[in-house]
């Protein structure tokens, strides 16, 4: 490469330029043009020469500076990749929420499925008969009780009716129908 194949930057400062090679970060200051371009050509050249000498490839030669944001490291550069990287998380949490939520439906999907299989299971004509068959059992079971068996059963039921007597006066007001016909609103009292 030669030092015209690195492009320039000049900026006016009143009454003096500066012109600068942001692809070897060369600067010169001057208050004629051309003098101090040939400097700065000077200085590439010399910067190329010692790159060759040192034997290292020398920086590419850009069509950017460091204002534009495109030289590799700027804060522009820095911004830009950011930006790109944000963009790129953002997706990939959003394909994964897409995934889970997906996912978290099928779940529910299939755990409800044994329960409305076994709603329609009670709606058919082969549960109406395996309840009237077990009410049938139960009933024959009953029957079949000794009368000592019997009597306790209806002690036992005693004691219990006995026990709850107490909270069903409580609850009692609550159920009895008022003069609208609806639950009374009164509250227990103790």
């Amino acid at each position: 490469m030669t030092a015209d194949d690195y492009p320039l930057s000049i900026l006016r400062h009143g009454d003096h330029y500066v012109v600068e090679a942001p692809a070897l970060g060369l600067v010169r200051k001057g208050a004629d043009l051309a003098q101090v371009e040939g400097e700065i050509r000077t200085d590439i050249q010399e910067t190329l020469d010692a790159y060759q000498g040192a034997g290292v490839a020398p920086p590419t030669a850009s069509g950017s500076s460091p204002a534009s944001g495109a030289e590799p490291g700027s804060v522009s550069t820095f911004t830009v990749k950011t930006a790109i990287a944000s963009a790129a998380v953002l997706l990939v949490l959003l394909v994964v929420g897409i995934a889970l939520k997906a996912a978290y439906s099928e779940a529910v999907r299939r755990a409800q499925a044994p329960f409305e299989t076994y709603q329609s299971t009670l709606e058919s004509d082969t549960t109406a008969r395996i309840v009237s068959n077990s009410v049938a059992r139960i009933a024959d079971t009953l029957e079949s009780v000794t009368p000592e068996r019997r009597a306790e059963v209806v002690e036992n039921l005693r004691r219990i009716a006995k026990s709850i007597e107490p909270y069903i006066a409580q609850i009692r007001p609550i159920l009895e129908p008022d003069q609208s016909g609806g639950p009374s609103a009164a509250a227990p009292t103790e």
